[in-house]
């Protein structure tokens, strides 16, 4: 991402609210599923539940509808925000957000992300309910 001044909108792609259900699944052995906010080209939001934050080391994800009927599977990428949203009352679980940017794509990756994006997302960027399903595995 190019350093802008202020609180100027340093994106080079346009974020969209991604269609319900549109889940990111990070990690190996123990995965971690969460609700995908919003996406472009350049990356992605998603919410999560867990006890700590994950690792930031650069990764690969996989992108998929709860339906399992449209998926990408091992995009390159690397975070750019973990923060805290909310904590789970009586627990030790915390409800997160992170953001990530894709990593290298190749071709193949690029022209299927685009497809994704293309039939899975929308112009309404109006916040995801916090009640969104999220798990970690």
């Amino acid at each position: 991402m190019s350093k802008s001044k202020g609180n100027a909108e340093r994106r080079k792609h346009k974020r969209l609210r991604a269609q319900d259900g549109t889940l990111a699944v990070l990690g190996r052995p123990r995965v971690t599923v969460g609700q995908i906010i919003d996406m472009s080209l350049g990356g992605l939001a998603f919410r999560y539940f867990a006890e700590e934050m994950l690792s930031e080391a650069p990764c690969k994800m996989d992108i998929l509808l709860a339906d399992g009927l449209s998926h990408l599977y091992g995009i390159p990428c690397e975070t750019v925000y973990d923060i805290e949203s909310t904590a789970i009352p009586l627990t030790a679980m915390v409800e997160r957000r992170r953001g990530v940017k894709f990593g290298d794509l190749t071709p193949s990756q690029r022209l299927h992300l685009e497809d994704f994006i293309n039939n899975h997302t929308h112009d309404d960027l109006e916040e995801v309910p916090s009640n969104a399903f999220v798990t970690s595995l």
